[in-house]
């Protein structure tokens, strides 16, 4: 994967590892809560994250594949009900690691 999140020449989409609907059932006024952890954060917060609002549509969504690419890899999470299977957690977990990977590469 290249710089940028391109890899097969299309930009990277915003992949959901909450789905929209579910986030929309917790959601008041379109928005839910959300705290960022990363170092500079808790640093900057001296340890305390704060915890903020944050639009439903961009809650959860990680830019990191193509539309074709990441509906064919996340089929198991996108296209039946979350479960809990073995593949379906290694799937989140999976995209969140290409997330911190692709991070890294920029």
């Amino acid at each position: 994967m290249e710089p940028g999140g391109v890899a097969c020449g299309q930009p990277a989409i915003g992949s959901h590892t909450v789905m929209r609907k579910m986030l929309k059932q917790i959601a008041r006024n379109g928005h839910v809560y959300h705290h960022s952890a990363t170092i500079q954060d808790i640093d900057k917060a001296q340890g305390k994250p704060a915890v903020k609002l944050i639009g439903v549509n961009r809650a959860s969504a990680l830019p990191v594949f193509c539309s074709s690419h990441d509906g064919v890899s996340f089929a198991p999470l996108e296209q039946v009900p979350f479960v809990g299977s073995a593949e379906q957690c290694f799937l989140l977990a999976y995209r969140a690691v290409c997330l911190e990977h692709l991070k890294k590469l920029n």
